[in-house]
Protein backbone atom coordinates (compact mmCIF):
# COMPACT_ATOMS: atom_id res chain seq x y z
CA UNK A 1 0.00 0.00 0.00
CA UNK A 2 1.34 3.38 -1.01
CA UNK A 3 -0.21 5.60 1.66
CA UNK A 4 0.61 8.97 0.03
CA UNK A 5 -0.88 7.77 -3.27
CA UNK A 6 -4.06 6.51 -1.56
CA UNK A 7 -4.52 9.87 0.15
CA UNK A 8 -3.87 11.67 -3.15
CA UNK A 9 -6.39 9.46 -4.97
CA UNK A 10 -9.18 9.58 -2.38
CA UNK A 11 -8.75 13.30 -1.69
CA UNK A 12 -9.81 13.88 -5.31
CA UNK A 13 -12.76 11.45 -5.60
CA UNK A 14 -15.91 13.26 -6.72
CA UNK A 15 -19.04 12.65 -8.80
CA UNK A 16 -18.41 12.17 -12.50
CA UNK A 17 -19.52 15.38 -14.19
CA UNK A 18 -17.25 14.85 -17.21
CA UNK A 19 -20.02 13.34 -19.37
CA UNK A 20 -17.58 10.58 -20.30
CA UNK A 21 -18.75 7.10 -19.28
CA UNK A 22 -21.21 8.65 -16.82
CA UNK A 23 -23.59 5.68 -17.03
CA UNK A 24 -20.84 3.21 -16.13
CA UNK A 25 -18.65 5.26 -13.80
CA UNK A 26 -20.46 7.55 -11.35
CA UNK A 27 -17.24 8.82 -9.73
CA UNK A 28 -13.85 10.06 -10.90
CA UNK A 29 -10.54 10.89 -9.28
CA UNK A 30 -8.76 13.52 -11.40
CA UNK A 31 -4.98 13.25 -11.74
CA UNK A 32 -3.54 16.05 -13.81
CA UNK A 33 -5.21 15.89 -17.23
CA UNK A 34 -6.32 12.30 -16.66
CA UNK A 35 -9.47 11.01 -15.05
CA UNK A 36 -9.47 7.78 -13.07
CA UNK A 37 -13.00 6.39 -13.42
CA UNK A 38 -14.59 4.59 -10.47
CA UNK A 39 -17.49 2.17 -10.36
CA UNK A 40 -17.93 1.17 -6.72
CA UNK A 41 -20.06 -1.78 -5.75
CA UNK A 42 -21.87 0.36 -3.18
CA UNK A 43 -20.33 3.70 -2.17
CA UNK A 44 -17.29 5.66 -3.34
CA UNK A 45 -15.76 5.57 0.14
CA UNK A 46 -15.41 2.79 2.67
CA UNK A 47 -14.61 3.67 6.25
CA UNK A 48 -12.12 1.09 7.45
CA UNK A 49 -10.84 2.42 10.77
CA UNK A 50 -12.31 4.15 13.81
CA UNK A 51 -9.74 5.86 15.99
CA UNK A 52 -9.93 8.76 18.45
CA UNK A 53 -13.39 9.82 17.28
CA UNK A 54 -12.45 9.74 13.60
CA UNK A 55 -13.62 7.46 10.80
CA UNK A 56 -10.84 6.92 8.25
CA UNK A 57 -11.41 6.24 4.56
CA UNK A 58 -7.72 6.49 3.61
CA UNK A 59 -4.50 6.36 5.63
CA UNK A 60 -4.73 9.99 6.83
CA UNK A 61 -8.13 11.11 5.53
CA UNK A 62 -11.10 11.00 7.87
CA UNK A 63 -14.39 12.51 8.91
CA UNK A 64 -15.43 13.15 12.51
CA UNK A 65 -17.36 10.14 13.80
CA UNK A 66 -21.02 11.03 14.38
CA UNK A 67 -22.69 7.97 15.89
CA UNK A 68 -26.10 9.64 15.80
CA UNK A 69 -25.79 9.90 11.98
CA UNK A 70 -25.22 6.17 11.38
CA UNK A 71 -27.80 4.43 9.24
CA UNK A 72 -28.42 0.80 8.34
CA UNK A 73 -29.80 -0.40 5.01
CA UNK A 74 -32.37 -3.14 4.52
CA UNK A 75 -29.43 -5.41 3.69
CA UNK A 76 -27.82 -4.69 7.07
CA UNK A 77 -25.05 -2.46 5.73
CA UNK A 78 -24.01 0.43 7.94
CA UNK A 79 -23.40 3.91 6.53
CA UNK A 80 -21.96 7.15 7.86
CA UNK A 81 -21.95 10.64 6.28
CA UNK A 82 -19.08 11.13 3.83
CA UNK A 83 -17.35 14.37 2.85
CA UNK A 84 -19.91 16.62 1.15
CA UNK A 85 -17.84 16.88 -2.07
CA UNK A 86 -18.91 13.31 -2.88
CA UNK A 87 -22.62 13.79 -3.08
CA UNK A 88 -23.48 17.06 -1.38
CA UNK A 89 -25.43 16.77 1.82
CA UNK A 90 -26.62 13.24 2.30
CA UNK A 91 -23.60 11.52 0.72
CA UNK A 92 -22.54 8.46 2.68
CA UNK A 93 -19.73 5.96 2.92
CA UNK A 94 -19.95 2.30 3.82
CA UNK A 95 -18.74 1.38 7.30
CA UNK A 96 -16.57 -1.71 6.88
CA UNK A 97 -17.26 -4.85 8.90
CA UNK A 98 -14.17 -4.42 11.08
CA UNK A 99 -15.46 -1.07 12.30
CA UNK A 100 -18.96 -2.54 12.70
CA UNK A 101 -17.54 -5.06 15.15
CA UNK A 102 -16.08 -2.25 17.28
CA UNK A 103 -19.42 -0.47 17.33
Amino acid sequence: KDEPFLDFFFRRVRPNTSKAHIDQYPFVSPCGKELNFLRPEDTALVFSRLQSGRLYYSPTLYVPFQPDKLSVSDLGRMYHPAPSRLAGEGGVGLVEGVVNEIL
